[in-house]
C-alpha cells in the first residue's frame, strides 16, 4: 500500500507535466471541437480526430518493448493534448513518463555537453535528467522541429532515440506540419 504509493507519487513528480497537462486525459477529450463536416478529401476533422484518439489510446494502453508512435499535424490540431492524454494513461498503468519539448529538450542537452552551467548542483541535476530521459518507459518530445538545429543537436536527438531503440523503451514525437524543419531533422535521425 504506503510503498506502492510513495513509487506513484515518485513517477508522477518526474514526468516534468504541468497541472494542465495532468488533466488532458482521453476521458475529458472534447470530440466537439471537430468540425464533421468534410473538407475536399472527404474526411472531415471529426474523422480524423476519431482515428487518432483511438490509435493513440490504443498505443498508450499496450506501448511495450520499444513501440514509438509519431503524431505529425498543423500547428493548433491537438497533438500535445493527445500526448498528454497518452502520457496519462501511462502514469495510470505505473510507466516512467518524461514530458519534454524538443526546445528545451536540446537546450539541455547541450549546455550538458558544453559546460554552460556555472552551479554544479544545476550540472548534477541537468545529468540526472538526462540519466531519466534515457530510463523512463515513455519518452515524448513534443514539437520537434522548433528547436535551433545544430550538428551537436541533431547527434544528440540521434543518439537518444538510438539508445532508447536499443534498449527497447518508447517514445512518442509530435511534429508540426508549419515546421518545415523538422523534416530534414527526421532525415537525419
Amino acid at each position: 500500500g504506503d510503498v506502492y504509493k510513495r513509487q506513484m507519487k515518485y513517477i508522477d513528480i518526474n514526468s516534468n507535466m504541468t497541472a494542465l497537462m495532468k488533466k488532458q486525459t482521453f476521458e475529458n477529450f472534447d470530440f466537439s471541437l471537430f468540425s464533421p463536416v468534410p473538407d475536399n478529401s472527404g474526411k472531415s476533422s471529426l474523422d480524423i480526430a476519431k482515428t487518432v484518439y483511438n490509435s493513440a489510446k490504443d498505443f498508450s494502453d499496450n506501448f511495450e518493448n520499444g513501440s514509438n508512435l509519431m503524431l505529425k499535424g498543423n500547428a493548433g490540431t491537438g497533438k500535445t493534448y493527445i500526448s498528454s492524454c497518452i502520457a496519462n494513461r501511462a502514469l495510470a498503468r505505473g510507466k516512467t513518463v518524461y514530458y519534454q519539448t524538443s526546445y528545451k529538450l536540446c537546450e539541455t542537452l547541450e549546455n550538458v555537453k558544453f559546460g554552460k552551467y556555472e552551479n554544479p548542483d544545476e550540472l548534477s541535476s541537468a545529468v540526472s535528467v538526462i540519466k531519466y530521459i534515457n530510463s523512463v518507459d515513455l519518452l515524448i518530445i513534443d514539437d520537434l522541429g522548433t528547436e535551433f538545429i545544430t550538428q551537436f543537436t541533431a547527434a544528440a536527438l540521434f543518439d537518444l532515440i538510438n539508445t532508447r531503440l536499443i534498449n527497447n523503451k518508447s517514445t512518442v514525437i509530435s511534429v508540426s506540419y508549419t515546421h518545415l524543419r523538422a523534416h530534414e531533422t527526421l532525415r537525419h535521425l
